[in-house]
């Protein structure tokens, strides 16, 4: 027996005697108080003869809220297991924590699985792109079964490819636009749209006659994506006879991203006599979000303004424009107009008046932590100088600038927002404009041109696929839903996403909640049984002005009894200082040297009114956290004992076991 918890106990104390050795994989389990916990709980899938396969799979189960590095013995011994549900459990659980030991039983389970389990293995193979195991991708690809092929698509495009291995993945994509399903087909069209900018797009276009409208609408979305101007003609002739409302849509926005001037011309002709199943708004929000307008066309949407039919979408087309618009329509006012005509354009040069350049003490106030001396030593573009502010945001990780932004709160930034979220594949690739809107003042994107947009943030939320960190940030910046007339779907949401698998999306939705006031769910929330969930909706609570008294209750036994230290410090701290008028701020933890860290979730010590609290963090190396905790400054603590687990996180694939 002492011979069996050696290991156990030499692993339990690898976070304190060598961080390093965690490097390249996640750290994301909690490790044993005592060496025989897991000798305990691992004891049926050591000697699997004397145990039942209900036994083994319950073992696994429980070891799931374990750090990685100690249950990786006892993973490898369950990928061997007789059982192949045993197996099968094993493997999804080494896929969805990216655990590479893994790999060699999973291509031995790729070879000789089925079904379910060899997906799985696919998944973890794909999470390591060498040149073996994208060929594997790629026979995947080449499979009998159509859902085979479609979900080796999904997963080449999401691995970490290089440079050279996504020009190999695109042409292995615009092989699959020809294959007989039309659900591959689709698939493969709006992947190569997620590659971006590249060879593709002429493929695209023979897809957009293709016999399922759905295949055509995706690829007319890729299309903009990839924004080739060799497919304007096409684009122009499928916007004669579109097939249906979406795909109108999408060919409309895709033409407007194209350069040239008679690009320009062929909008106005659009706005004048849209085609069926294209809406005039649609053509307006289009010429709104093109990236570099003429000023043939500036001066054609001004002229439109005096035809009362044209009026409004024409209006909202200069809107979107902002200050590229601007020049035309100074010029315009000083030439003279109708009275009518003149009103509105005085109104629209008034949305676009220019505002001081921000001090540094704004950053102070929208970063929360002693991050902000950092921040303001980065000068920061002027306020009117959209382009450079465009620039510094398409970082995705200038979170601090996004929260700038939103303490700014310039005229121009609700349709910078709707622009910048409408073309965007997912959250993490505009994760500094969800900061900006989690975090704005006043509610945004409050009208029916932006349900949308709002449905895309709802979708990037509930994505299984993406990252916990993209999830809430989409989930926060969903929650900036309240007090616009999509605040009551937008709860509908959040009350899903508050189910959630993954703890810290359960968390953000707490946090996102707790602007609309008291909800049932939030006592739920309390009695979660991640500890982070528990803290981040104590941490919620602070902005709700009365809680109802049985969340009062919870809140109260959590503060003295909960078996969590670090969740007992948040309650304590609402029942202390609850503060209705408390800010949602960004706030960020010191820099972290753990290797391995770079990708986990944990927790971060802050200074807050005289206390010391813990906050569970996203994200490494420097976390952040969207809280109502205005002027956090971080602590110095040891990362590496504060690294913890999240709740079981399934693959997207599950549903095929």
């Amino acid at each position: 027996m002492r011979r069996s918890r050696l290991p156990a106990l030499l692993l339990a104390t690898l976070p304190a005697l060598a961080p390093d050795s965690a490097a390249g994989e996640d750290a994301d389990g909690r490790y044993p108080v005592w060496p025989s916990e897991i000798d305990r709980i691992a004891a049926p899938l050591r000697d699997p003869s004397i145990m039942s396969e209900s036994a083994r799979i319950a073992a696994l189960d429980e070891l799931r809220e374990y750090a990685s590095e100690v249950i990786l013995p006892d993973l490898e011994l369950a990928l061997s297991d007789p059982s192949p549900e045993v197996r099968r459990q094993a493997l999804q659980l080494c896929a969805s924590r990216q655990l590479l030991a893994c790999v060699d039983e999973a291509e031995q389970l790729w070879e000789e699985g089925e079904g379910g389990i060899r997906l799985i293995a696919l998944q973890l193979l794909s999470q390591d792109p060498t040149p073996e195991h994208l060929d594997l991708v790629y026979d995947a690809m080449r499979d009998p079964n159509d859902l085979i092929r479609e979900q080796a698509i999904m997963l080449l495009v999401d691995a970490p490819l290089s440079s050279e291995r996504a020009e190999e993945a695109r042409r292995e994509l615009v092989a699959q636009l020809g294959d007989f399903s039309a659900r591959v087909r689709r698939t493969a069209a709006r992947s190569l749209g997620r590659l971006g900018p590249g060879e593709g797009a002429l493929a695209l276009v023979r897809l957009l006659d293709d016999i399922d409208p759905n295949v055509a609408t995706a690829a007319t979305i890729s299309l903009g994506q990839l924004a080739d101007p060799r497919t304007g003609p096409a684009l122009r002739r499928a916007l004669e006879t579109p097939t249906n409302a979406k795909m109108a849509s999408a060919a409309v926005t895709a033409l407007a991203r194209l350069p040239g001037e008679d690009i320009d011309v062929a909008l106005l002709e659009l706005l004048d006599s849209p085609p069926r199943n294209l809406r005039r708004p649609d053509v307006a929000k289009a010429i709104g979000g093109r990236p570099d307008p003429g000023a043939e066309l500036i001066a054609g949407l001004v002229e439109r303004m005096r035809d009362p039919d044209l009026r409004e979408a024409s209006t909202q087309a200069l809107l979107w424009l902002g200050d590229r618009a601007v020049a035309q329509l100074s010029a315009a006012t000083e030439r003279g107009l109708e009275p009518d005509i003149a009103l509105e354009v005085e109104r629209l040069l008034a949305a676009r008046r220019l505002e001081p350049t921000p001090r540094p003490v704004a950053i102070s106030r929208a970063a929360g932590t002693a991050e902000a001396v950092e921040a303001a030593r980065v000068e920061l573009p002027s306020i009117d100088d959209r382009a450079a502010w465009f620039e510094l945001l398409g970082d995705p990780e200038a979170a601090t600038a996004g929260a700038a932004l939103a303490e700014l709160a310039p005229a121009w930034l609700s349709g910078a927002l709707a622009w910048q979220l409408d073309r965007a594949a997912g959250a993490a690739q505009v994760r500094p404009w969800l900061t900006a809107l989690a975090l704005a003042p006043e509610p945004l994107l409050d009208d029916h041109d932006h349900d949308v947009v709002w449905g895309r943030i709802a979708s990037w939320a509930h994505d299984r696929d993406a990252s916990s960190e993209s999830r809430c940030i989409a989930t926060l910046a969903l929650g900036r839903g309240v007090g616009t007339r999509h605040a009551e779907q937008v709860r509908v949401e959040l009350h899903g996403l508050a189910a959630a698998h993954h703890d810290d999306v359960r968390g953000c939705a707490a946090l996102a909640l707790a602007r609309y006031g008291e909800d049932p769910l939030l006592e739920m929330l309390l009695a979660d049984p991640s500890p982070r969930v528990r803290a981040a909706t104590a941490l919620a609570l602070r902005v709700i002005r009365k809680p109802a008294a049985l969340v009062r209750s919870r809140l109260s036994l959590q503060a003295d009894r909960d078996s969590e230290m670090r969740a007992r410090t948040s309650a304590a701290l609402t029942l202390e200082s609850r503060d209705p008028k408390a800010r949602f701020v960004l706030i960020r933890g010191r820099p972290s040297g753990v290797v391995g860290l770079a990708t986990a979730s944990h927790w971060e010590r802050f200074e807050f009114g005289g206390v010391e609290l813990d906050v569970p963090m996203l994200g490494g190396g420097r976390g952040w956290a969207i809280v109502p905790l205005e002027g956090a400054v971080p602590t110095v603590v040891d990362t590496a004992a504060v690294v913890i687990p999240s709740a079981p996180h399934y693959g997207p694939y599950e549903y095929y076991h």
